[in-house]
Order: C-alpha cells, then sequence, then structure tokens
C-alpha cells in the first residue's frame, strides 16, 4: 500500500481552515493512529482521504489512485466509531459479520478474523 497526501487544505465556509497544507507518505503495511485534539482535524482528514469530501486544495493517492477510485477497489475504507452493529456482539463476530458482507467464505472469514484478532492483539 503506497498512500500518498500532499499540501491538503480544507477550508469551510466562513474561512474555517480545518486543514492546512499536510503533507505525509505512508509506504507499505503500517498501522497508523491520528491523535490530536477535537477540532485538530482528524476526520476531515480521513472523510478526505476517504472521498467523502473533496479537498479545497492539494492531493491525496492510494496506489496511485484517487479516494473515490481506492474505496470502490477496497483499498481505503472505514469504519466509524458510531456504526455499531449490535452492542451485544464480540469483536470477533463482528470482524466475521463484517467479512462476510465483503464477500468472503465462511472459511476463509475465520481465518482472516482470526488473523486481525491476532495481529492487533485483540484477544
Amino acid at each position: 500500500m503506497h498512500i500518498v497526501v500532499k499540501d491538503l487544505w480544507k477550508v469551510y465556509r466562513n474561512n474555517i481552515v480545518a486543514l492546512r497544507g499536510v503533507s505525509f507518505e505512508l509506504v507499505n503495511d503500517k498501522l497508523v493512529i491520528l491523535a490530536g485534539p477535537n477540532g485538530a482535524g482528524k476526520t476531515t482528514l480521513i472523510r478526505i482521504m476517504d472521498g467523502e469530501i473533496s479537498p479545497t486544495k492539494g492531493y491525496v493517492s492510494t496506489n496511485g489512485l484517487t479516494p473515490d477510485e481506492a474505496r470502490l477497489r477496497g483499498l481505503f475504507g472505514v469504519m466509524p466509531q458510531e456504526a455499531q452493529l449490535h452492542e451485544y456482539l464480540t469483536v470477533r463476530e463482528y470482524l466475521y459479520y463484517l467479512a462476510l458482507i465483503k464477500g468472503l467464505s465462511r472459511s476463509d472469514a475465520r481465518k482472516e478474523v482470526s488473523k486481525l484478532i491476532e495481529d492487533f492483539m485483540l484477544h
């Protein structure tokens, strides 16, 4: 995976600047954590990277694709914390459900979920 964000700006109505010249490059499989106070621009950045909103200025690409193309090809996706399937599902059950929606067989879904749980130490 290769993600490039270059000179990204987002200015909302009334000249509210949410992002000011953000640039970075991520290469290969890395876990990235966006941290900062409320209003720092984290959600705006993710919404632009996912193609939900357009930047005022700047460029985003994932493997050379636009945000919309990357999302359609399954290279980039977002799961907001508010997206709750059911409050009583375990992490394993929830991930399994999402894997089935993605089109994995039951066997492949179980394997993929076990790998994710192990990789991210969710057990």
